[in-house]
């Protein structure tokens, strides 16, 4: 019988659940020697495991700290800033999602090549606070205007 990727996938997110377990019960030398028979390594593509599971490798054996499952939620205070890259035509496609009556003129990527960074990143923050709020959603949070949105 021929392996498949998804078949491989699959018995790999078995071996680590099954590890995972064994962590939490206390078993970790055996869970080491099924994970080494196994030949799973932190440096392979785990993305498809879950990541409850992944997250008792992570706290068991360093070489898995930087190992994520499919469903990784992190914390707001875990995500650096440095994720945000500036970007002038996704700053206007975050224009698009909100009626233009939030702001005054057009917005243009001359208008945008104009403002800083923390301006860039404010108003996509403010458009998608919106557009969220305005879906059903009166209860999330809106920040307030930035002032590039009052200019013309």
């Amino acid at each position: 019988m021929q392996q498949t990727p998804e078949f491989k996938n699959g018995l790999t997110a078995g071996i680590v659940l099954a590890v995972a377990q064994m962590i939490r019960d206390g078993f970790t030398a055996t869970a080491r020697n099924i994970i080494d028979a196994a030949a799973i390594k932190p440096e392979e593509d785990l993305s498809f495991c879950s990541d409850y599971d992944l997250e008792a490798l992570r706290d068991e054996w360093p070489e898995f700290a930087d190992v994520y499952g499919y469903d990784y939620e992190p914390e707001e205070a875990e995500i650096p800033e440095s994720l945000w890259v500036r970007n002038d035509d996704q700053t206007i496609d975050c224009t698009l999602l909100i009626s233009d009556h939030h702001f005054n003129g057009p917005v243009t990527r001359e208008r945008v090549a104009k403002w800083s960074d923390a301006e860039c990143k404010a108003v996509e923050e403010y458009c998608i606070a919106v557009h969220i709020n305005a879906s059903d959603n009166d209860d999330y949070p809106v920040p307030p205007k930035p002032a590039v949105l009052e200019a013309a």
